[in-house]
């Protein structure tokens, strides 16, 4: 079930340019799912990468996260 989720999450998320790891379903099984690894900053430590960013690059983010989500 959370593997099809996942997929229904990144097909609908994808149009928002929000990426979804893929999963490695010959990897996973009934009790473990193994994912993309993505490098970068984890989103519960992203506020000093905001306070760099231009005011305009970080309302145009925000504006794309509430879009996706709504």
């Amino acid at each position: 079930i959370e593997i099809d989720n996942m997929a229904a999450l990144r097909a609908s998320l994808t149009r928002h340019r929000i990426r979804i790891p893929e999963v490695r379903e010959d990897l996973s099984g009934r009790r473990l799912i193994v994912m993309e690894r993505f490098d970068g900053t984890p989103v519960g430590k992203a506020s000093s990468v905001l306070a760099e960013m231009p005011a305009e690059t970080r309302k145009a983010t925000a504006a794309r996260l509430v879009e996706a989500v709504l």
